[in-house]
């Protein structure tokens, strides 16, 4: 059956917001019908965008929807109140606080006036917002996200160095500043994790999730290839794997790795380049002087012969 112009014909709508001179956004993703966009100064807001509003743009979006600032994921105030940070005794490593009855030992840099974010993803139902780092904080929401609603926070990925975070449909995946691939979610989104010891290793169980982010590991095979995951508690053929990036879509996954045995490799030939750089140099100097000295020793000679 042909197209017709009311199946392609999608309107395009602007969404503009008061603040865009004093804290412009600098990043924005995209989920399932609603928007999230980060300021300069780290802020977070969510725009929720109706099925209706790109077949039918008589209705006016602003008359309804608009911008929501998220409080409860923009500062480290909030983020310390939240019960998986003080069950669990989180503290951000760069942070030079002291939480015990709110005390700070800088008061000028109060957790309330340091921004957290730095990077947003999104993706289908969810959206992950997490900082650099050196803060370390990794928090995630949905699309039923309001201004009031507290982040979903997974106390072991919170100071973990995480570097940059990617989501399909119903799985998620986080990589780390020491290149290890985290993975948490509905094991039929992929994970790479093998069978996990289930029974049936063929096919997972749907309703089976996996809460804890478990590290990918790799495997190289009698192959060229790259096997992701491995079924049950069989270690044999496992290789360490620098994760370079990663990104998740759908049900499925992909990864950029390298084999840390080429690190390894490069760093002992920089090594060994540098010391034969200062060989180099070394025999260098070596040659200069003894050059100084055979033409010191010629001037004398002639010196000699002509008196």
């Amino acid at each position: 059956m042909p197209y017709t112009e009311s199946i392609i014909n999608y309107h395009m709508f602007e969404l503009s917001y008061s603040f865009i001179h004093s804290d412009p956004f600098s990043m924005i993703a995209a989920g399932d019908n609603f928007l999230i966009a980060l300021t300069v100064s780290g802020q977070i807001y969510k725009h929720d965008i109706p099925s209706s509003a790109f077949t039918d743009p008589s209705e006016p979006l602003s008359s309804t929807y608009h911008w929501q600032h998220l409080p409860e994921y923009c500062n480290l105030d909030h983020l310390l109140r939240q019960p998986e940070y003080i069950m669990h005794n989180i503290m951000p490593p760069a942070m030079s606080t002291s939480v015990s009855n709110n005390q700070y030992t800088n008061p000028e840099q109060s957790p309330k006036n340091t921004p957290v974010i730095s990077h947003i993803t999104a993706h289908f139902k969810s959206f992950i917002a997490y900082s650099s780092p050196s803060l370390g904080v990794v928090l995630m929401g949905s699309n039923e996200t309001t201004s009031t609603t507290a982040p979903t926070i997974v106390p072991s990925l919170q100071n973990r160095g995480i570097v940059k975070c990617t989501q399909g449909d119903w799985h998620h995946g986080a990589i780390t500043d020491s290149g290890h691939l985290l993975v948490w979610g509905a094991n039929n989104g992929g994970l790479g994790l093998g069978n996990l010891g289930f029974a049936n290793p063929t096919r997972l169980s749907r309703r089976e999730n996996v809460d804890e982010p478990v590290k990918v590991r790799f495997t190289q095979e009698n192959t060229s290839l790259f096997n992701w995951g491995k079924s049950g508690n069989d270690t044999s053929g496992y290789k360490d794997k620098y994760v370079i990036d990663a990104s998740f879509g759908g049900w499925h996954s992909s990864a950029v790795v390298m084999d840390t045995g080429f690190l390894l490799k490069r760093e002992e030939e920089e090594k060994e380049d540098e010391e034969h750089e200062d060989n180099d140099t070394v025999a260098v100097g070596m040659a200069k002087t003894a050059g100084r000295k055979v033409m010191k020793a010629i001037g004398t000679a002639m010196d000699y012969m002509a008196s």
